[in-house]
């Protein structure tokens, strides 16, 4: 089973890493973060707030694995207000918004171009390949 990726860039295979070690990286550092906080807390694994704490963690590191801005800008959030740096914490939400509205545009280009796949048929006279090559030069995906 070949787990590395492909693509035009000119680099071979061996010098790529998986596409998803990225993603279960980041959700270790995230628990890592949350346990070692805890543990600074005085907080064991037999405690409520612990367990809750662990899996909040692993359910931010699972599901943000689409967009791993967003688990970077909550550990970086974590830290801030473990240690009350409101600069770190004004530098996590910045990196959040960022990542938040760089990913609504990248999927708002998908929907549309989707959108107006499926729909097969005219929109006020246009052809419906016309406003698909739009929305697939809108999503980055075509060339103007």
């Amino acid at each position: 089973m070949n787990f590395w990726t492909a693509d035009s860039s000119g680099m071979d295979d061996t010098t790529r890493l998986p596409f998803w070690l990225g993603n279960v990286l980041l959700t270790l550092v995230i628990v890592f973060v949350v346990w070692r906080l805890l543990q600074r807390h005085g907080l064991t694994w037999t405690d409520r707030r612990w367990q809750a704490a662990m899996i909040a963690a692993l359910l931010l590191g699972v599901l943000s694995q689409e967009v791993s801005g967003i688990s970077i800008g909550m550990t970086l959030l974590i830290l801030g207000f473990a240690h009350a740096n409101r600069v770190l914490m004004g530098i996590a939400i910045a990196a959040l918004l960022y990542f938040i509205s760089r990913t609504y545009y990248y999927y708002l280009g998908a929907t549309l171009a989707g959108e107006i796949h499926h729909s097969g048929q005219r929109r006020c006279g246009v052809p419906a390949a016309a406003l698909d090559h739009v929305a697939l030069v809108a999503a980055g995906v075509a060339d103007a």
